[in-house]
């Protein structure tokens, strides 16, 4: 109800006035002079005031910015992607199909959606275009992305692959739009939540916050598509309406529509239960959300949902990005190990670290029991080899890098404000492994202490990380310090974010 919630703005605002005075009278209750007792219950109060304001900032946020997104002032129109991480983009996978979702007075409607094919064969090859931004351009312009827009997602940063969707779509028959959504197979389970199963036209299970993961990920390919030896291109199709690969491209189409389709006519839980059910999804970039709106936009950097390459100069950090150069889908099959050490000296700030990424590719043998689009190539290698190469995002500088301990020549760039060191392409054999070695040095302002953010690829398996952080002198004191040094060994799920102090 965009009117309610326009109704309960005013009153937001003036909840958050109250809680800033009392957090200010608050501050200049504190004296010297208070007796042990009274100070503890001031600071124990200023503490609640404090986590309180948070949150209702957060909400007189929403509250002013809600209205407009569903359509309160005029209709919102958005396109949808659904991104497919089998065959890994910068930004999660390459784009398997779109929907548009218009926003009326409230009210969501799905009013168009089909394959990505659609778009990319509508009207000539070379005749669509993209202005910006300039580092997108100039990163990926190479690849063509205006004619392939299925590969548009090579940016990590999603702001930049959402601009670019919204120049292309109303070039590739859509309508103009005012924001963009990117969503993967654990982002449509985490829908699914909330809706509860699905039935998709021609497959005999339902879509189910249980199933559509792995079924999105590699079962449909197994289960649609044609595995190798079952004749050439102009065999009949299959019985069934996803018996060939266009077909199974539709499945998928109709698997997303399904979804979209119930999650806009349902009646939906509380915020908090949306909450509990997209926020994982939205901070593992499954759920990726853009505005060309300042305002708008700057909500979903506030809640997780942005996916925008937020690695800050003068603290520790990165992100490691895969895009498939083979054209398949054996990224469902990829596993990688992530081992990150540095040590910062606490005087100059100086960091010296090595990163050593290990690639195994473990797709299952034998191949002739998978369908050629899952482990053949375009590059003219064996059935089953991975062909991909690596950027490294990071606030410092490579220096040097290896390939199973053979140094390489490699690329550096900068987008989105933010160091890009690219690998040569390379191949990773079936069932064996590839390591790379990144040698990196930097400086750190430790003014405010030590800070690390490491940021995820929503990948179809998730990164095992492993860091160590110590200093030349001292130690590191903090929550995730205990032993004096950043320790950590975990799956990387979703952002990582430390900070710490020098004891």
């Amino acid at each position: 109800d965009v009117d309610r919630l326009s109704e309960l703005a005013p009153a937001a605002h003036e909840v958050l006035s109250v809680l800033e005075h009392a957090s200010t009278n608050l501050a200049e209750a504190r004296s010297p002079w208070l007796v042990g007792p009274l100070r503890t219950r001031i600071d124990e109060l200023s503490t609640k005031v404090t986590e309180v304001t948070e949150v209702t900032d957060l909400a007189s946020e929403v509250l002013d910015v809600a209205p407009g997104l569903f359509g309160g002032d005029g209709d919102r129109r958005y396109l949808i992607v659904f991104l497919t991480p089998a065959e890994l983009r910068g930004g999660g996978g390459f784009i398997g199909s779109y929907a548009e979702m218009t926003a009326r007075n409230g009210r969501l409607d799905l009013s168009r959606s089909g394959p990505i094919r659609e778009l990319i064969y509508h009207g000539e090859m070379g005749e669509r275009t993209i202005s910006g931004p300039a580092d997108y351009l100039r990163r990926y312009g190479r690849f063509e992305p205006a004619d392939y827009i299925q590969d548009v997602t090579f940016s990590p940063n999603f702001p930049s692959s959402a601009q670019v969707l919204a120049e292309l779509y109303p070039q590739a028959g859509g309508r103009a739009v005012d924001g963009v959504i990117g969503v993967d197979p654990e982002g449509l389970a985490a829908m699914l939540e909330l809706t509860g199963p699905v039935t998709v036209e021609g497959y005999d299970e339902v879509l189910s916050a249980d199933n559509a993961a792995d079924l999105l990920l590699r079962e449909q390919y197994i289960k649609f598509g044609k595995a190798a030896g079952e004749g050439d291109s102009d065999d009949p199709v299959p019985e069934g309406p996803y018996g060939s690969q266009q077909e199974r491209k539709d499945f998928l189409a109709e698997a997303t529509k399904a979804t979209f389709s119930k999650l806009t006519s349902a009646s939906l839980p509380t915020p908090a239960e949306i909450g509990r059910a997209l926020g994982p999804a939205a901070r593992g970039r499954h759920l990726q959300v853009w505005s060309p709106t300042a305002a708008e936009q700057h909500l979903f950097e506030r809640i997780d949902a942005d996916s925008s390459l937020d690695l800050r100069r003068g603290e520790d950090g990165f992100e490691l990005a895969q895009n498939n150069a083979g054209n398949n889908k054996l990224d469902a099959y990829l596993h990688r190990e992530i081992d990150y050490r540095a040590t910062i000296d606490r005087q100059t700030g100086a960091l010296v670290g090595t990163m050593t990424v290990t690639l195994s590719n473990d797709v299952p043998r034998p191949l002739s029991e998978l369908p050629l689009e899952v482990w053949s190539n375009r590059s003219g290698q064996p059935g089953g080899t991975n062909v991909t190469w690596l950027s490294l995002f990071t606030p410092h500088n490579v220096t040097a890098m290896k390939i199973n301990g053979a140094p390489v020549d490699f690329g550096a760039e900068e987008e989105a404000g933010v160091n890009a060191y690219d690998t040569p392409f390379f191949n990773i054999a079936p069932n064996e492994s590839v390591t790379v070695e990144f040698q990196i040095e930097g400086g750190l302002n430790l003014t405010d202490g030590y800070h690390l953010r490491i940021v995820p690829q929503p990948v179809a398996n998730p990164d095992q990380l492993t860091v160590s952080v110590e200093t030349t002198t001292g130690e590191l004191v903090g929550p995730d310090t205990p032993a004096g040094v950043v320790d950590l060994k975990k799956k990387l799920t979703e952002p990582i974010e430390i900070s710490a102090y020098f004891g």
